[in-house]
């Protein structure tokens, strides 16, 4: 996706994209900086869960892609093998 100007708003001064909600693969590995193969292989790993929208829609949402990144740096578990507590933690 071509960075033109067109749907990029100013973040402290700086431009930055105003990345939609849901995301196509080509989109969300942008997002995540990586390729659409590597998004792909990281998506057969487990390590996130496309949305099947309609059979030929998959999207990937950015709070998604922000917990794939935040895990990925060390700032969360990337799995604690129960689904339950991956998508919405331990309790206090």
């Amino acid at each position: 996706m071509p960075h033109s100007g067109k749907g990029f708003a100013k973040v402290d001064g700086v431009q930055a994209r105003d990345w939609p909600r849901g995301m196509r693969a080509a989109t969300a590995a942008d997002y995540v900086g990586v390729s659409v193969s590597t998004l792909r292989a990281i998506v057969r790993k487990g390590g996130l869960k496309p949305i099947r929208l309609t059979p030929g829609r998959i999207v990937y949402l950015r709070e998604d892609l922000d917990s794939y990144l935040d895990r990925a740096a060390g700032r969360g578990p990337l799995s604690t093998g129960n689904e339950w507590l991956d998508a919405f933690g331990a309790p206090p």
